[in-house]
């Protein structure tokens, strides 16, 4: 069997119960030539055991955390060494491998865990597995090693070591190298990039972008996608906007995610497909956007240094000519992080409601209809499977919906669900309804949405059709933040549920009435050690869809919502849940995971600021971590602040906490780029002192021991 050189390090973390079989492991790792760590094998009488435990581990290239049904049951220090094992993972470039959960038996793996994936050494091929992660991680060690030393040398001439090629354009292009993930995937992606100018020093491993797969299939729409491609294949700038100003629902999206997966093998350097949505207005929230895109070229996070757009323009240059695709752009201002971040061989395709913000890009425009006459019948067609004396009916369903898209597709899940010989009558009253642009009769939208006739009468039909409690669920979506993903879970808890697979089945119901749409976020990684999909919390093993209603819908809902005095409790239930499932990741250490949800945290946070102190102090402090991972600890600083000027007239207890978090926010902002440090410091004493004030021994003792 191969033997790492120089031995690697391996720290053995288990019950002592287990003691047996992680002796016989301890036996097979030395004889296989590494160097593991038993506490049995190397602490002597005398020594202060934790503080030796905290230190070995910390000098372990790898931690191997052996589980089985009595250590996971166990209370006892084996949890603690646990979590500084995760701690000490968080502090490895992306894609290291380091913790290594590794079942000993057939037992439940930790919530925390499922992420990675885990070995299992009671299987035949188990120990061989393990070994073959371990190499691994000796190799990763070794490149790391031998960059470090590079830094000694002469610097060799940018770009000379790469192979050429002539990509779309006419542009020099480089192809991805070795993208399998055996145990890590590519070692170089993890460990390139510690500061900018190792960019000159060492290749800069490529994780290539790849397009995502469409969310729906695509109806017609030929000479639109044809028009389109032409000018990507050309190298130009396009926008797809709507032929009519603010026109929601024709289909924009779809045609950007076929164009992306059609051209994906066109491009060397890769997809980059970023959806955005009407709550993308703050150019801050691009930082996020930058740090995964910096990733692609081996990036590694570096706390409190996010990427700035110049530095990702070089990181995502020089690889052959790139995709990037901006779904749903609502902000010109917002995007320009994003837009400064792209190399000179990018071409951009964006997707906007507004014809200014396409032209404020300066690139083609191509402004997007209704469908066809053939087109609408096609796509009624494959959703209805009508016989030949039905597709008469269906032309006159098309003709009165005025061939829209996501009318038609909503109009085709009502009639899906009824007897065929009930077609006639529903089509007659939706093309009425049309015609007297009655539907939900007076219903006001909000600001930023207008109504769509033909779209509502679609919708009102297809929501009289619901029972009374699919139509409170229904209004309940408006709850939800606009053009935001969701978990089922969440569903559940805003509905009221006791189980997220009865909220699922509602979802799916929803989706094939084509009120909402699914999708399922892509895996991460694969092999022990590698980070696996998220998962949404409270959930088993396996990647779970998300959902998300399209933006017309979700302002209908909300309309409703309003309409029928509901607003207020599906608010709250929103901010109510999501608070809880922020708490759970934050208590978890496994914040990271609701990075999706962190618009619904945002729009959690900005009702209970204005109708609940105490439930915004919570998604405050058990957001921070979160916001200061993804680099949004001058957002965490603004809701702080909120939470201070509210509090003024606030019971004393509410005022302490609101200074406290206020003290921590600007400790936070403290370490960050361009802020004077000591000022920072100085008004975060000030918010502890004034803390102090309302957090006395006598009135408040476990909040005061908490300021000490």
């Amino acid at each position: 069997m191969a033997k790492p050189s120089p031995k690697l390090r391996v720290f053995l973390c288990h019950a002592s119960e287990d003691k047996p079989i992680v002796r016989e492991l301890y036996d097979r790792l030395r004889t296989d030539g590494f160097d593991p760590w038993l506490d049995s094998e190397l602490l002597v009488p005398g020594k202060n055991w934790p503080l030796e435990i905290q230190k070995a581990m910390r000098a372990s290239q790898a931690v191997l955390v052996c589980l089985s049904k009595v250590a996971l049951a166990k209370e006892g220090y084996i949890h603690t060494e646990i979590k500084t094992a995760q701690a000490l993972q968080m502090e490895k470039p992306e894609g290291t491998i380091f913790f290594i959960p590794l079942q000993l038996e057939e037992c439940d793996l930790p919530f925390s865990m499922r992420e990675i994936q885990w070995g299992k050494y009671f299987e035949a091929d188990g120990y061989e597995k393990l070994v073959k992660a371990l190499n691994k991680r000796a190799e990763q060690v070794e490149a790391a090693q031998g960059i470090i030393k590079s830094r000694k040398r002469p610097r060799p001439a940018f770009g000379a070591h790469l192979p050429q090629g002539k990509g779309p354009g006419g542009t020099v292009t480089v192809r991805g190298g070795d993208k399998s993930t055996v145990v890590g995937g590519n070692v170089t992606n993890s460990i390139i990039g510690h500061t900018v100018t190792f960019i000159q020093q060492a290749p800069p491993a490529w994780h290539r972008p790849a397009a995502p797969r469409p969310v729906k299939p695509m109806v017609g729409r030929k000479k639109d996608f044809d028009k389109v491609a032409k000018w990507l294949r050309s190298g130009k700038n396009a926008a797809i906007t709507a032929a009519v100003q603010g026109m929601p629902g024709v289909g924009k999206t779809v045609l950007a995610e076929h164009l992306a997966f059609a051209l994906d093998g066109e491009f060397p350097g890769g997809v980059i497909y970023q959806p955005l949505g009407t709550g993308f207005r703050n150019p801050a929230l691009a930082v996020p956007i930058l740090e995964e895109w910096a990733g692609y070229a081996g990036r590694p996070r570096q706390d409190n240094l996010p990427p700035r757009p110049e530095e990702v323009r070089t990181l995502l240059a020089r690889h052959g000519s790139l995709l990037v695709v901006l779904d749903d752009v609502w902000d010109i201002a917002a995007i320009q992080p994003l837009l400064n971040a792209l190399p000179p061989e990018a071409c951009l395709l964006v997707t906007t409601r507004s014809r200014r913000i396409a032209q404020e890009l300066h690139g083609e425009i191509h402004p997007l209809d209704v469908l066809s006459d053939d087109d609408a019948r096609e796509l009624l067609k494959q959703r209805l499977h009508p016989s030949q004396a039905e597709l008469p009916l269906l032309k006159k369903l098309a003709r009165a919906l005025g061939n829209h898209t996501q009318a038609l597709d909503i109009a085709a899940g009502s009639l899906a669900r009824r007897p065929r010989h009930l077609w006639q009558a529903a089509v007659d009253e939706m093309e009425r309804q049309v015609r007297e642009g009655s539907g939900f009769g007076e219903l006001h939208l909000t600001d930023d949405e207008d109504k769509e006739s033909r779209v509502e009468a679609a919708l009102a039909f297809s929501y009289h059709d619901l029972k009374a409690e699919a139509q409170r669920r229904f209004r309940y979506l408006g709850a939800f933040a606009p053009d935001a993903s969701f978990s089922a879970e969440a569903a559940a808890a805003i509905w009221g549920l006791k189980t997220t697979e009865e909220a699922e089945i509602q979802l799916a119901a929803f989706a094939e009435l084509g009120l909402l749409s699914s999708f399922t976020p892509p895996p991460l990684g694969e092999g022990p050690g590698v980070r696996a999909s998220p998962l949404p919390l409270g959930e088993g093993p396996g990647v779970r869809a998300r959902w998300q209603q399209h933006t017309i819908l979700r302002a209908y809902a909300l309309a409703l919502l309003k309409k029928e005095g509901e607003e207020e409790n599906a608010r709250n239930a929103h901010a109510h849940a999501y608070n809880r499932l922020m708490r759970e990741a934050d208590d978890r250490q496994i914040y990271f995971l609701m990075r999706p949800d962190y618009p619904q945290l945002q729009h959690a946070f900005a009702w209970a600021i204005a109708h609940d102190l105490g439930l915004a102090q919570g998604l405050a402090g058990n957001t921070a971590n979160l916001q200061a991972a993804f680099y949004l600890v001058r957002e965490n600083y603004a809701w702080a602040t909120q939470l201070a000027e509210k509090s003024k007239d606030a019971a004393e207890d509410q005022k302490g906490a609101a200074m406290g978090t206020l003290g921590n926010a600007l400790a936070r902002l403290a370490a960050s780029p361009g802020e004077d440090r000591r000022a920072r410091l100085l008004a975060a004493l000030a918010a502890y002192e004034e803390a102090l004030r309302y957090r006395r021994p006598d009135t408040a003792p476990l909040d005061y021991a908490a300021t000490q």
